[in-house]
């Protein structure tokens, strides 16, 4: 696993990359977003495990096996508890990421805020063989998604969130990728930090 910032922050977020990416290509990429002043305003590491997510039976439909999701959600529950002793925690991923990203805060045990970048959830309407996920009235799940997003749809992505709770974006002109730069997505990628960062009304 490879980190982005200061491992005497107070808070961390673990980033979690797409299916052809790697942790390298992740922390390139959100190098372009965040920089290492904000980094330390926020009193902020980014974490980038540098695992294979879950295994497709058809990439298309996103058609998944199921047992290997829930192996990875036991290895990020692992890291979430052991990087909660340290920092206060929020995860986040992009595309395969962000649908793991979902999962695994949608089913840990305390509340993680988490933002999902051109993803979605995988519930029982949205994909097969799909899971089958608790109301988390405390969790807000946040979301940027390209209004033509050809591998992830907007609507899909959408219809998936319908019974959660949930705030986002819609990149106008956008596809899957190509974002990292856009003032609109920072203004939010930032906000979720803002957010992610407040203990009891107070930035620590």
């Amino acid at each position: 696993m490879i980190s982005y910032g200061s491992k005497s922050a107070h808070h961390a977020m673990i980033f979690l990359h797409g299916n052809s990416q790697n942790a390298t290509n992740a922390r390139y990429l959100l190098k372009k977003t965040i920089s290492d002043q904000t980094l330390e305003e926020y009193s902020l590491i980014i974490f980038f495990p540098n695992h294979a997510w879950y295994k497709y039976r058809n990439t298309k439909s996103h058609d998944y096996i199921q047992s290997s999701l829930h192996v990875c959600r036991h290895k990020l529950h692992t890291l979430m508890t052991n990087l909660s002793k340290q920092y206060k925690i929020c995860i986040g991923g992009y595309s395969q990421g962000a649908t793991v990203a979902i999962d695994a805060a949608m089913t840990f045990k305390q509340t993680v805020p988490v933002v999902s970048i051109s993803g979605f959830m995988l519930n029982k309407e949205s994909v097969k063989p799909g899971e089958i996920y608790g109301s988390r009235q405390d969790l807000q799940l946040k979301y940027i998604h390209g209004e033509n997003d050809t591998v992830i749809t907007y609507d899909q992505a959408i219809k998936s969130f319908q019974h959660h709770r949930t705030s986002g974006i819609v990149l106008k002109g956008y596809d899957h990728w190509g974002f990292w730069k856009d003032t609109h997505f920072k203004r939010f990628f930032f906000q979720f930090l803002e957010e992610s960062c407040i203990v009891d009304g107070v930035r620590i």
